[in-house]
């Protein structure tokens, strides 16, 4: 007769970790498994179907598309075997070491001795195995607690000393225990990335625990697999056909805890001959298990004990520690690529900030002025070191007041604020980075005013509003950034620079959110219709500080804007006139002065006083 049969269900956070265990279920006879009908269908809940004449079993939720609703039926037969039917209309169900099975034909099969494992979709592992006896003289222990996550781990090793203690071992001594801990601080303290880490953990292992072998066993395309192996004897090399406790690595799996194993010689099954074996799960930052330290003895007489236990879990939590240290360290170092540091450490800690959402931004675009006329004189490598020095100064002004860089785009630099991290003063820091860029000329023309062969300058364009932000890139090349009409608006405003002859433009929108002393430091320029756009756009122009007559031309320009805007254009050429003859030659102002002279000449042009600017 048969052994009774029982299902275990795993859920698949994804393919880089392993199967979480969710539930375990007596298999009662004919089974039907799908994911949920309708909410009234708890979860992981069975259930006798009597017009189908079988159970039902819930193994994932209704909004989980990869498993079917009526995805595979289990059937126990009269000699023991088991037959399996993929009932789906569309997902997979594939038998470990075996077929994927075709809908609606049946596959007939053994169980085997460590259980039948069935993938089904993309998100759920179930296991079928026999629910047997112990077997005679069978021991596990595992230690009370789950083990301490990394980042728990490392607030306790950096926060105040605590005593640790340790239950009694006649087989450890005082001095064995602090050989044993400094030689486990010093593996602790090694460079994670070094490339003999793993190797540096499986000797650990042996050395520090007595093991005959230690291994470090990652989760990799979806099994757990030996990445190092360290034996009393010195050998590295792995063992042809070497399997784990398949029973010890599934409850680490599971519980979070650390287990050892004190079997019969011929109750191990996979590992034949092992006297005793120990294993402590490797988390992730997010309590997930990645990887087991795994150690056996093969002494006769010499069972593990629970100080050994707990010291390998101290190793295993050490270990990952570092990992996960050296994982936050690396996204660090790729998000300061467009981050301030700060906000960098933040992303490290918590990707999801960068999920896709809607956000009030302002948006900055600079660009260089003359790019395709000093590249065509400069040999190409001068221009990829003029345009990187150029890019660089810019791009640390956007760092420096806590921006994200967006985009380089040939010339032009693309920077946001407000985003990823909510900043209430978005448009105050872009016009901050903005000013402090146009005050990075003076070196940059020192530098290569001679190669260039006359100076280079600026044209920055600035707006705010709300945007849709998050990866506009794709699953190749990942690019954080806004998309939607703010942005669209804020590179013609860059564009507008050109036919204002200005440096440094923005918009109403932008102009709203600055302080009073900014706010000082804008004056209004006029209306415009940018090219693609169809609303009417008011522009302000932000001076640099190191102009001291600044008060006195704002209030000159604006009063001879006023002017203009009501059709006095003679009163408005007069007015603006001392900004470009007596005073300085002022870009806007020489503008101002054309539209007027247009103006007394030709009567005011359509759509007065909105100018439809020409280009981009």
């Amino acid at each position: 007769m048969s052994l009774p049969l029982e299902l275990l269900i795993y859920e698949r956070p994804s393919a880089e970790k392993p199967p979480q265990h969710a539930s375990t279920l007596a298999l009662r006879g004919r089974t039907e498994l799908g994911r949920q009908e309708t909410t009234a269908e708890a979860l992981y809940s069975s259930s006798w179907r009597e017009t189908e004449r079988y159970w039902r079993v819930v193994i994932a939720r209704g909004t989980e598309q990869t498993i079917g609703r009526h995805h595979v039926l289990v059937e126990m037969l009269a000699d023991g075997r088991l037959q399996l039917t993929n009932t789906s209309t569309r997902s997979t169900v594939q038998i470990d070491g075996g077929p994927s099975l075709t809908r609606g034909v049946p596959y007939q099969t053994e169980v085997p001795s460590g259980g039948l494992v069935v993938r089904l979709g993309s998100s759920r592992v179930v296991r079928l195995q026999s629910k047997a006896a112990e077997p005679e003289g069978y021991s596990i222990e595992t230690l009370p607690a789950s083990t301490i996550p990394p980042e728990e781990f490392a607030r306790m090793m950096s926060g105040r000393p605590s005593r640790l203690v340790l239950p009694p071992d006649p087989a450890m001594d005082n001095e064995a225990l602090i050989g044993w801990l400094q030689m486990a601080l010093g593996l602790l303290q090694s460079a994670a990335n070094s490339l003999d880490f793993f190797d540096r953990a499986a000797q650990a292992i042996v050395d520090l625990a007595g093991m005959d072998t230690g291994r470090v066993l990652l989760w990799e395309n979806g099994r757990y697999q030996e990445r190092a192996r360290a034996s009393q004897n010195g050998i590295k090399a792995t063992e042809p056909g070497w399997q784990p406790s398949q029973r010890v690595v599934e409850k680490v799996a599971n519980e979070k805890k650390t287990f050892w194993e004190l079997p019969r010689l011929n109750s191990m099954g996979s590992v034949m001959g092992v006297q005793a074996v120990v294993a402590a799960p490797l988390l992730d930052q997010h309590g997930d298990v990645i990887g087991i330290l795994y150690g056996d003895r093969r002494q006769v007489g010499r069972p593990i004990t629970r100080v050994e236990a707990m010291l390998v879990e101290l190793l295993a939590c050490g270990v990952a520690a570092r990992l996960a240290r050296l994982k936050e360290e690396q996204a660090t170092l790729r998000f300061e690529q467009f981050f301030s540091p700060r906000l960098a450490r933040q992303l490290a800690q918590d990707p999801g900030l960068l999920d896709g959402k809607t956000a009030p931004v302002t948006i900055l675009f600079c660009d260089v002025r003359g790019f395709s006329r000093f590249s065509q004189k400069l040999a190409p490598d001068q221009t990829v070191k003029w345009i990187s020095d150029a890019m660089g100064e810019l791009s640390d002004c956007v760092i420096a007041h806590e921006g994200t860089l967006v985009d380089y785009v040939g010339d032009e630099v693309m920077a946001m604020w407000g985003a990823p991290e909510p900043q209430s003063n978005h448009a105050q820091l872009a016009c901050q980075a903005a000013l402090d860029m146009l005050g990075k000329l003076p070196a940059l023309n020192a530098r290569w005013q001679a190669t260039l062969g006359m100076p280079m300058s600026f044209g920055i364009g600035l707006n705010s509003g709300d945007a849709h932000v998050g990866n506009t890139g794709t699953p190749r090349k990942f690019k954080y950034g806004p998309l939607g009409n703010t942005v669209n608006l804020a590179s013609r405003v860059q564009g507008a620079t050109k036919h204002l002859r200005s440096k440094l433009l923005l918009t109403k929108n932008t102009f709203k959110e600055l302080d009073e002393a900014l706010r000082e430091r804008a004056r209004r320029l006029c209306l415009v219709k940018v090219v693609g756009l169809d609303d009417e756009v008011e522009l302000y122009e932000l001076a640099q500080s190191s102009q001291p007559a600044w008060p006195e031309w704002k209030e000159m320009y604006e009063a001879a804007l006023a002017d203009f805007d009501r059709l006095n254009f003679r009163q408005a050429a007069r007015t603006v006139q001392p900004l470009i003859t007596e005073q300085i030659n002022d870009g806007p102002s020489i503008v101002l002065m054309s539209r007027a002279v247009q103006g007394l000449a030709n009567g005011p042009a359509p759509g007065h006083p909105v100018w439809e600017l020409p280009s981009k």
